[in-house]
């Protein structure tokens, strides 16, 4: 990345080896982010990181190093309001840094929502917790893992293909809503046009060229195009649901600096 002088800040994690953190030292970056596994253990425990930031990484980079970006990953973990409050007062004590909140409600599949049907997958809980902590912390950051919270699955994996369901996931302001096909097996393929029918018609859809994503819906509605295999919609998920995340904090922004 040097070599090309492309623009990147690096990361750290609070309990990364020493070797690691001195490799970053050498880099001598203006701006490092600094990842906290909240999802890994409980409040009684942030003091105890936060001084483990401040003596292993902090105290070593204050030569070289005027931003930090403390990122408190709670991942797809149930957390409380109070629980991600207390994270954000602790870490934000951090001199020079900017807080990011990294979480996600979206589910990790489909299970919960039937065949042949476009319905509530969960609520949008993570947005919804940044905004009720927004007001309290105005220069709180947001990030999530999109419609994907688990990882591509391994390529040696055996995935009976036609056991599965196509299948997309759907954001908006308040929910994940998920669109499901029958089984491939069971015509999934040719009978998810009906889906993306039925998301295109409902008060929910966006519209057309709201994204890339949006678009693809609605030419797989008229059938204009065939979806068939998951990375697709993968794809199309992940692009609406950047667009509207990204509409939203937008609109966040505007509200803050307006008042």
């Amino acid at each position: 990345m040097l070599e090309y002088e492309l623009n990147f800040i690096p990361v750290v994690h609070f309990d990364s080896p020493q070797w690691f953190i001195d490799s970053i030292l050498k880099l001598r970056r203006e701006k490092i982010a600094i990842r906290v596994r909240c999802h890994d253990f409980n409040s009684t425990l942030d003091n105890i990181i936060f001084q483990t930031i401040n003596s292993n990484i902090i105290s070593r980079f204050e030569g070289s190093t005027k931003k930090y970006y403390v990122i408190l990953d709670f991942g797809n973990k149930p957390s409380t309001i109070e629980r991600i409050r207390k994270a954000v007062n602790i870490f934000s004590q951090i001199n020079n840094s900017e807080i990011i909140l990294s979480i996600t409600s979206c589910p990790e599949d489909a299970s919960n929502v039937g065949a042949m049907s476009f319905d509530v997958g969960s609520l949008r809980d993570d947005f919804k917790s940044f905004n009720l902590l927004k007001s309290e912390f105005p220069y709180l950051k947001f990030s999530d893992y999109t419609v994907r919270f688990s990882p591509e699955p391994d390529q040696d994996a055996r995935i009976d293909y036609y056991n599965t369901y196509i299948k997309i996931f759907y954001t908006t302001e308040d929910t994940y809503m998920i669109g499901k096909s029958s089984l491939i097996k069971d015509n999934g393929i040719d009978n998810f046009h009906l889906i993306c029918q039925e998301i295109v018609e409902s008060d929910l859809y966006f519209r057309e060229n709201f994204s890339e994503g949006d678009k693809a819906l609605k030419l797989c509605a008229e059938r204009s195009l065939i979806i068939s295999n998951h990375s697709k919609t993968i794809e199309y998920g992940i692009n609406h649901h950047i667009e509207l995340t990204s509409t939203q904090l937008r609109q966040s922004l505007r509200v803050f600096n307006a008042s």
